[in-house]
């Protein structure tokens, strides 16, 4: 069983996301979204209960912000603000060992930041 960021998992009987993963002494150790960001769960001690599928998206694309629950904004201090459900344009994607995917936009003529499984490609056909 491969656990990755963006996976709903089992653990202490809630399904909660993973937030992010760190490497300790050899062991891959866990964020979830209900435990904290403090959070170092052992992947053994998880179940897979829906893996997260890599949205294909790339610079100049567009999207949309999905919600975001409330247990999972805070997590990154300069990531995963609640936004409107406005169209934007991907400037920037990139990847980070603890976070995964991440999704840059502009808004209001700051950059920010969105782990792709808050990001929803826009299809040009979707766009009125």
């Amino acid at each position: 069983m491969t656990i990755k960021v963006g996976d709903i998992v089992r653990y202490n009987n809630k399904e909660q996301r993973v937030m992010g993963m760190l490497s300790l002494a050899g062991n891959t150790m866990l964020s979830l979204s209900h435990e904290g960001n403090g959070s170092k769960i052992r992947t053994s001690e998880v179940t897979l209960i829906e893996p997260f599928i890599r949205p294909d998206i790339k610079t100049g694309d567009c999207i949309r912000i999905l919600p975001i629950p409330s247990e999972e904004r805070g997590f990154y201090i300069d990531a995963n603000k609640p936004i409107d459900d406005d169209v934007y344009a991907v400037v920037g994607v990139w990847e980070s060992s603890r976070s995964a995917t991440v999704i840059d936009i502009i808004y209001n003529g700051h950059k920010r930041h969105y782990m792709a499984h808050y990001v929803e490609k826009v299809r040009e056909y979707d766009m009125i």
